[in-house]
């Protein structure tokens, strides 16, 4: 039976369970999913894009708003941010994080931040959320990187996960061109 977990794709897995809670939020426009996966392959933290806590049903979902405070972005908490706040564990170094849309700047600086800096993103959100995420990664310090992927993110080498997730073809407006973060060296 052991044997048989372990053959499973646990990227899959991890990815599926974001996907589920990405299901819980309440945005009516994006449903986005988090799950922080420690070493040991078990679930460390889940979230989910929402309202900040006993704010549900007093804020606006709107997001074509010119006026700053009628618009969800002044408000909404990020499934990465949810997932890292609801973990279970004292911190997430060197655990990896699989989302279910590429993170903007902010959630890509507090994933390094918190020393998680593995985001499995399902699909890309934008050409400028991609590059805003690539600026960040590339600031990142020496040795924290070990490998990138442009449609899977980076993977840090702590995080093993029983190796890296399959290639993936890029999605529609992405590039390969120089934008993208360098390839640093294994650490295996």
């Amino acid at each position: 039976m052991a044997e048989a977990l372990q053959e499973r794709d646990v990227h899959k897995y991890f990815m599926a369970t974001a996907l589920l809670s990405a299901q819980r939020s309440e945005d009516p426009n994006t449903q986005v999913g988090a799950c922080i996966v420690n070493q040991e392959e078990n679930i460390v933290g889940i979230g989910y894009n929402r309202m900040p806590n006993g704010c549900e049903g007093k804020l606006p979902w709107e997001r074509e708003s010119i006026k700053w405070l009628k618009n969800k972005h002044a408000y909404v908490c990020h499934a990465e941010l949810n997932a890292i706040m609801n973990k279970t564990s004292a911190d997430v170094k060197g655990c990896a994080i699989y989302v279910t849309l590429f993170p903007c700047n902010e959630c890509a600086k507090l994933i390094i931040q918190a020393g998680a800096p593995s985001p499995f993103p399902w699909r890309a959100a934008g050409v400028v959320s991609a590059r805003a995420f690539t600026s960040v990664l590339q600031a990142a310090p020496a040795g924290l990187l070990c490998s990138s992927s442009p449609w899977y993110g980076v993977t840090a080498a702590p995080a093993k996960l029983n190796g890296p997730p399959p290639p993936a073809p890029l999605p529609t407006g992405m590039s390969t061109q120089a934008s993208d973060p360098p390839t640093a060296p294994s650490v295996n």
